[in-house]
């Protein structure tokens, strides 16, 4: 996903367009979306999500989950081709980024969770990224699950789903087949509550748009497993379920800007 945002932060001009496995090819094809699909070719600041292990202060990618590019200086490829400084992070820290600042009024300590293809996340305190939790994976999460070690993602992503249901999320409608998706996640929902002692729980992502189907299971799974010395969050559809990401990005290149101005 490109956008093209204003000061205000409304998305101006989107397009989507497939990252090819080749790099070259994808910044080549990254120069030609722009030229042809946006008007203004003129940019303050600009940043990446990008779903893998970053260095951020090289702008570096060192591995990614979906493409095969490994160790790619991708901050100043992009900044050669736009004419600004762009920053890099991780999409699913930038989609907890862009989520708890529209409810740091109410909660400081937010833990993010995408579930889609995987799941990934991002724990902010005050607004901005926890520095200790950079590179996270909470998907990662190694548990006991039918008898055997389980990635969390490996039995409660969205694609687990479909392998196990035979149907997207978006098809589910018995809540016999979402209570226990509800514990699948709460697994891992608990595992990263004693981590973090998030105050809120954020969910977003292509399940995370179904929020309504298993909140409730969900609280009920918490409330049972849940250890009294940790802290009961209080759990959240995302605002921007499926755009968290562009937002968040959106969010680290205004603070890139402030910081360059």
């Amino acid at each position: 996903m490109l956008a093209a945002f204003d000061e205000a932060g409304t998305i101006t001009e989107q397009v989507k367009f497939p990252s090819s496995p080749d790099y070259s090819s994808f910044l080549n094809d990254l120069s030609e979306t722009i030229s042809s699909n946006l008007s203004s070719h003129e940019f303050l600041a600009a940043a990446v999500g990008a779903p893998g292990l970053l260095d951020r202060h090289a702008g570096i990618i060192h591995i990614l989950s979906n493409l095969p590019w490994r160790d790619k200086p991708i901050r100043d490829d992009i900044s050669k081709i736009i004419h600004c400084p762009v920053t890099i992070e991780n999409d699913s820290k930038a989609g907890a980024l862009s989520e708890a600042l529209l409810v740091l009024n109410q909660y400081k300590r937010v833990l993010y969770i995408t579930i889609g293809t995987g799941i990934g996340g991002g724990f902010i305190v005050n607004g901005a990224l926890e520095p200790d939790l950079y590179n996270s994976e909470f998907g990662q999460i190694v548990f006991p699950h039918n008898n055997k070690l389980m990635r969390w993602e490996s039995f409660a992503s969205g694609k687990a789903i479909f392998e196990l249901y035979g149907k997207k999320a978006a098809e589910i409608d018995d809540p016999v087949i979402w209570k226990a998706i509800a514990g699948d996640l709460g697994l891992g929902i608990i595992a990263a509550c004693a981590i973090t002692q998030a105050e809120a729980v954020i969910f977003g992502g292509g399940v995370g748009v179904y929020f309504e189907k298993f909140a409730e299971p969900l609280r009920v799974f918490i409330d049972q497993h849940l250890h009294p010395l940790i802290l009961k969050p209080t759990l959240l559809q995302a605002q921007h379920a499926e755009q968290a990401v562009v937002f968040g990005c959106y969010e680290l290149a205004k603070q890139l800007y402030g910081q360059t101005s």
